[in-house]
């Protein structure tokens, strides 16, 4: 279901899955890994994906996960 206040974002309630696209880009959040895998199979189907691994940047803003924490850090040094 396409968010109505962001045109990105795409939502799966029933899941908790996130989907953010952004021309050729994508990212995947969910609470689950199986639903975020199960996702990405999906669209592999249909369409053509590279699996970048980790995210350490997305459209300039970089990103750094702490998994221990379970937090996420969203910065632009680069630009400063």
């Amino acid at each position: 279901m396409k968010s109505t206040a962001e045109s990105n974002l795409y939502i799966l309630p029933t899941h908790q899955l996130y989907l953010i696209l952004y021309v050729d880009d994508i990212l995947v959040f969910s609470d689950s890994r199986a639903h975020a895998e199960e996702a990405r199979n999906n669209l592999s189907k249909k369409y053509k994906l590279t699996d970048l691994g980790v995210i350490r940047q997305f459209l300039g803003l970089q990103v750094i996960r702490s998994r221990r924490l379970r937090q996420i850090f969203l910065h632009q040094t680069k630009h400063i």
